[in-house]
């Protein structure tokens, strides 16, 4: 889930950046900085699901090795 929610947010800044400067040439500069804002805030959220999924993937990677240890060695 958190990989989709990266990747959509990774578009969406990328989307926000590209028009800043057409909407800044068409519309004025003070839409274009609040595009350029929501650009950041995308990307903020983006590294926060990334690093969530970094801790995630660290933290359950112990627990797969202790399960697959006591897999192979059954003690009776």
């Amino acid at each position: 889930m958190l990989l989709w929610l990266q990747i959509t947010l990774t578009i969406l800044s990328a989307i926000c950046v590209a028009l800043v400067l057409p909407l800044g040439v068409w519309l004025g500069f003070t839409p274009a900085i609040a595009l350029a804002l929501a650009a950041v805030m995308f990307f903020m959220l983006m590294k926060l699901c990334k690093q969530t999924r970094e801790f995630r993937e660290k933290t359950d990677e112990p627990k797969c090795e202790q399960q697959t240890e006591s897999d192979e060695n059954p003690q009776n």
